[in-house]
């Protein structure tokens, strides 16, 4: 009775849960759409050369994360070459054993062939004997036939482990070429990159100029942020909320911290996060679970990712080379979720890191751990 009782709620439950997973799904798809559409208005507004920079910049981060693939098949190869190899001379020693243990057989029949296998039964007197010489025979036969099979078996072996390293010292070849291309169209691109930028920077010599566009880059940046805060308002994060790891958590990326929180920029505005300089390539971490809702090229910022951790808390990781995360993703505390770099026209590498709380700028040294 009460197992037929917990079958409906059972079942109701399962309902609610798809009902909800459902339309998260169809939130998730309307972010998506929304997001595009004031992309699409954003994009229209950049000029002949940031559009270029924009364009480059991601052609830049698709290389590097197909260079960055071919290198895990390359290294994958060559682990496997290393095995076959390995393989084959063990083979090779098989084999040389194998035919040394029929040589022996066959020596031993060669020498009981000396006289005929009937003759040489019938000839002792015996019974015990002959059985004796029987069981012996029938031993080397076995045996011959088995070491034969085997033997046969190892060579069989042998010659596909053959083929098998041929087509793989072929593939790390082709894979070698492709690595090399595609080094070499990234060169092509930075090259383009950094006429890009030096045309901008042509453009912006002024410094009222130079500071509008400065502030134009932080309005785009807050529009972004306000549509984000309109969409993705009833999304729920599961697990552990952000408030509770306040001051616990990792920084996304080791490296110097090179302007703090608050800090000014040097004209009228401020750091309304912090940068940290590292090595171009260093891996970004996410510091906090949450669902990816912003995977692209933003004027200033260049290739940005947006994490949301929910309960009103976002973070901001920007100028990567590479977003490894895509609109929508889910992302684990400590994953990996982008390399840095200096995307949107920037000479340094490093990543520009930012924690917002409705749409506020927060401190992340208040949030992270103190050590960096």
């Amino acid at each position: 009775m009460l197992l037929m009782l917990a079958l409906p709620f059972t079942s109701a439950v399962a309902s609610d849960d798809e009902a909800r997973a459902r339309e998260q799904l169809l939130q998730l798809q309307t972010d998506i759409q929304q997001m595009n559409q004031l992309l699409e208005k954003i994009r229209k507004q950049r000029n002949k050369e940031e559009r270029a920079l924009s364009s480059t910049e991601q052609d830049i981060g698709e290389l590097h994360k197909q260079i960055k693939q071919i290198a895990l098949r390359l290294k994958g190869g060559q682990s496997r070459l290393k095995k076959l190899k390995a393989d084959q001379l063990l083979l090779v020693s098989q084999i040389s054993k194998q035919q040394q243990q029929i040589g022996t057989t066959l020596r031993s029949l060669y020498r009981s062939g000396q006289q005929p296998y009937l003759k040489l039964v019938l000839s002792q007197q015996d019974p015990e004997r002959s059985a004796r010489m029987l069981h012996y025979f029938d031993y080397l036969n076995q045996a011959q036939n088995q070491q034969i099979t085997g033997y046969r078996d190892t060579l069989a072996t042998l010659e596909k482990i053959d083929t098998d390293i041929q087509q793989t010292q072929l593939q790390l070849t082709n894979q070698r070429s492709d690595l090399k291309q595609q080094k070499s169209n990234i060169q092509q691109q930075q090259a383009e990159r950094k006429k890009i930028i030096t045309r901008l920077k042509s453009t912006l010599k002024n410094k009222d100029r130079e500071l509008a566009s400065k502030q134009a880059q932080q309005a785009e940046l807050q529009r972004v942020i306000q549509a984000l805060q309109a969409s993705i308002a009833d999304i729920s994060v599961p697990g552990k909320q952000f408030k509770q790891q306040r001051g616990k958590m990792k920084w996304p990326v080791k490296g110097k911290l090179k302007h703090r929180f608050g800090s000014s920029k040097g004209n009228d505005m401020r750091w309304n996060g912090v940068f940290i300089a590292t090595k171009e390539g260093a891996p970004i971490i996410a510091i906090h679970h949450g669902r990816v809702v912003f995977s692209d090229w933003l004027r200033g910022f260049g290739l940005l990712l947006i994490v949301d951790h929910g309960n009103d808390y976002m973070s901001l990781y920007a100028h990567n080379r590479s977003v490894l995360k895509e609109h929508g993703e889910w992302v684990n505390e400590g994953e990996i979720v982008a390399t840095s770099g200096n995307s949107g026209g920037q000479n340094i590498s490093g990543l520009y890191f930012e924690i917002r709380y409705k749409g506020k700028p927060q401190n992340p040294l208040r949030c992270c751990l103190t050590r960096q």
